[in-house]
């Protein structure tokens, strides 16, 4: 007896897009729904808001975010992480913080639905891919930074 179905496989897409990797969580966003990639020289600095850090920035402060495998803020900034990107609506003035940033030019996905027991009418993702070295989960900036605000502590 089988309780789960097999996830369904959809067309193949082609296009550009930008591998985020925050510890465990790996995902994939379109190449234009990301912005820069900066390297972070000093550590962002705790702040009374949950889930955001101070970055100082000339005369003033940018607001940083880091992820959890599942996808929330966490509550203190992780050692490992030195990257940082804007993500096209996510958050006004924030920067995401991440392990790694790997740009895939011209890239073939052949995405998989998640099981409808993951998935849910405000879950971030809805399509992964499997890959060599893991799974990476297909959404848009707006999606997750949504996803991930409305759940900080």
């Amino acid at each position: 007896m089988t309780t789960t179905p097999p996830s369904t496989a959809h067309a193949a897409t082609r296009g550009n897009y930008v591998l985020l990797r925050a510890d465990t969580l790996r995902l994939l966003l379109p190449q234009d729904e990301v912005g820069d990639v900066e390297y972070l020289e000093t550590r962002p600095r705790s702040r009374a808001q949950a889930g955001l850090f101070d970055l100082p920035q000339g005369d003033g402060v940018r607001s940083v975010a880091a992820l959890s495998h599942r996808m929330t803020l966490l509550p203190t900034f992780p050692d490992d992480r030195f990257l940082v990107t804007s993500l096209a609506g996510a958050g006004d003035n924030i920067v995401w913080s991440w392990n790694e940033v790997k740009v895939l030019f011209d890239v073939t996905l052949h995405l998989r639905t998640l099981p409808a027991v993951l998935r849910g009418p405000d879950m971030p993702v809805d399509e992964y891919v499997e890959a060599e070295d893991g799974i990476a989960y297909l959404c848009s900036g707006q999606r997750l930074g949504a996803f991930a605000i409305a759940r900080r502590g």
